[in-house]
C-alpha cells in the first residue's frame, strides 16, 4: 500500500475522530428531539382531545348520589305528658340518567369544529416541523462553510507568513525594499485577524448546530443541492398557494370558524332531553318505613328572550369567520411571495456559482503567471500578494456560492411545503409521525397517560 494511502487510513481510524454525519441524519435527529417540534406535537395532542370532548354531547350522563345519617330526638305530648323517643337511621339512594336528544345542532357543530381545529393544528405542526428542519439545514451548511473557511484562513495565514519571511530574507539580500516587507507583514497580520474572526464564526455556527440538532456535530460534508421544486417561478407560486402549511392551516381554521357560527346559532333553538330517576328512602318520616320509586320525563327547553347576549355572540362569530376567510388570502399571497423569491434566489445562486468557478480558475492561472514573473524579476512583492489574495477571495466566494445554492434549494422546498421528512427521505428510525404525538385522543374514558 502506498505510504500516503496508509497515512490517510490511519488518520480515519484514529481514536477521537468524529463519525461522519450527513445532512439527512442531522435533520432526522432534529425532527425527533427538537424542543420546538416536541412542543408543537404536545399542542396537537391537546387539540385532539377536544374531539371526544365534543362527542360527549351525544352521550348520556349518569349520576349516583347517596346519603346516610341518623335521627335522635324526643317528642312530648303536652296533654298526656307522655314522652316518646325517636331514634332511627336515615338512608337515601338516588340514581339519575340524562340523555340529550337534540341540542339545537350544537353537538354536531362542535364535533365539526373540533375536527377542523385538529386539522388546522396538524398543519401548524407541519409548519413548525418544516421551519425547524429548514433552520437545522441552514445551521448544518453554515457550519460546513465555517469549517472550510477556517481551513482556508489557516492556509492563508501560513502563506502570508511565509511571504513575509521571504520578503525579510530578500531585504537582507538587498533584493526588495522595506516597503515590500511592510506590505507582506501587513498582509500576514490581516490574515491572522481574519483567522481569528473565522474561528469565532465557526464557534457560533457550532453552537447553533447543537441548539437545533441537539447533539454535537460529527464530520460534516456539504450535500448536493435539491432539485428545483417547480419549472418556473409562477408554478412555484401556485404550488405554494395550494400546499404551504400556513395556507392549509388557514383553510381549516376558516372551516372551524364557520362551524362556530352554527354552535352559536344553536343557543337560539329549543333543546330536548330525556331524564330518568330512581330513588330509595329509608326511615324518612317514621321508623321501619321505606319509600322507593322512579321517574322518567321528556323535557323541552325553548329560549324566548336571553337579553341579547346570544345574538351578540352570533354576530361576533360571523365576524370571526369573515376574518378567517380573509386570512386565507393573506397566507396565500405570503406563500406565493416566498416561493417566487426562493425560486429566483436559487436561479441567481446557480448563476453565481458558475461565475465564481470561472473567477477561481482565472485567479489560479493569474497567480501561476505572477509567480513566474516574480522569479523573472518582472513583478514585485505586492503583485504576488495581490494575486494570492485574489485566489483566497475566489476560494471563499466559491464556498459561499455552493452553500448559497444548497440553502436556496431548502428554502424553495420550505416555501412550497416540501420540507417534510418524507420529501427529504429522512431515516425512518428516528422520524416520528405527527399522528403518534397524541394517542390519548382515541380514548373515550380515562385521563390517559400523564
Amino acid at each position: 500500500m502506498p505510504a500516503h494511502r496508509l497515512a490517510a487510513l490511519l488518520f480515519l481510524l484514529a481514536p477521537g475522530q468524529p463519525a461522519a454525519q450527513s445532512l439527512p441524519e442531522a435533520l432526522a435527529l432534529t425532527h425527533a428531539s427538537n424542543p420546538a417540534i416536541l412542543a408543537a406535537r404536545a399542542a396537537l395532542g391537546r387539540v385532539m382531545e377536544t374531539v371526544p370532548e365534543a362527542r360527549a354531547g351525544w352521550r348520556p350522563t349518569i349520576v349516583m348520589t347517596g346519603r346516610y345519617g341518623a335521627v335522635d330526638g324526643d317528642s312530648r305530648n303536652t296533654r298526656t305528658g307522655v314522652t316518646q323517643n325517636d331514634t332511627r337511621p336515615l338512608l337515601t339512594l338516588e340514581g339519575s340518567v340524562t340523555q340529550p336528544i337534540w341540542r339545537g345542532g350544537a353537538t354536531e357543530a362542535r364535533v365539526r369544529r373540533t375536527r377542523n381545529d385538529v386539522l388546522a393544528e396538524r398543519a401548524r405542526l407541519m409548519a413548525v416541523e418544516q421551519a425547524t428542519l429548514r433552520d437545522a439545514a441552514a445551521a448544518y451548511t453554515a457550519l460546513v462553510q465555517a469549517e472550510q473557511e477556517l481551513a482556508i484562513r489557516r492556509e492563508a495565514e501560513r502563506i502570508f507568513l511565509d511571504q513575509a519571511a521571504i520578503a525579510r530574507a530578500r531585504l537582507r539580500a538587498g533584493e526588495v525594499t522595506r516597503t515590500d516587507v511592510a506590505q507582506a507583514e501587513s498582509r500576514a497580520q490581516g490574515a491572522r485577524a481574519d483567522l481569528s474572526a473565522a474561528l469565532g464564526t465557526w464557534r457560533g455556527a457550532r453552537a447553533m448546530f447543537l441548539r437545533l440538532v441537539g447533539q454535537p456535530p460529527g464530520a460534516l460534508a456539504l450535500p448536493g443541492p435539491l432539485p428545483a421544486m417547480a419549472a418556473d417561478a409562477e408554478a412555484a407560486g401556485r404550488l405554494a398557494m395550494r400546499d404551504h402549511p400556513d395556507v392549509v392551516a388557514a383553510r381549516f381554521a376558516e372551516a372551524g370558524a364557520r362551524d362556530e357560527v352554527d354552535v352559536r346559532l344553536a343557543t337560539l333553538r329549543p333543546q330536548i332531553e330525556m331524564r330518568g330517576r330512581l330513588f330509595r328512602e329509608d326511615n324518612a318520616d317514621d321508623p321501619k318505613e321505606r319509600e322507593t320509586g322512579g321517574q322518567i320525563t321528556l323535557n323541552l327547553t325553548m329560549p324566548l328572550y336571553q337579553a341579547g347576549a346570544e345574538h351578540a355572540a352570533i354576530r361576533a362569530a360571523r365576524q370571526a369567520a369573515r376574518q378567517a376567510r380573509l386570512e386565507i388570502e393573506v397566507q396565500r399571497q405570503g406563500a406565493r411571495r416566498q416561493a417566487v423569491e426562493a425560486f429566483e434566489t436559487r436561479r441567481a445562486a446557480v448563476a453565481q456559482l458558475r461565475a465564481v468557478a470561472v473567477q477561481l480558475t482565472a485567479a489560479e492561472v493569474a497567480l501561476a503567471g505572477v509567480r513566474g514573473e516574480v522569479r523573472a524579476g518582472g513583478r514585485g512583492v505586492i503583485d504576488l500578494l495581490n494575486a494570492e489574495q485574489e485566489v483566497l477571495d475566489a476560494r471563499l466566494a466559491r464556498i459561499a456560492a455552493e452553500v448559497a445554492l444548497v440553502d436556496a434549494g431548502y428554502a424553495g422546498a420550505l416555501s412550497v411545503g416540501r420540507m417534510t421528512p418524507v420529501d427529504l427521505a429522512l431515516p425512518a428510525a428516528t422520524a416520528v409521525a405527527p399522528a403518534d404525538a397524541a394517542p390519548a385522543s382515541r380514548q373515550n374514558l380515562g385521563p390517559g397517560p400523564s
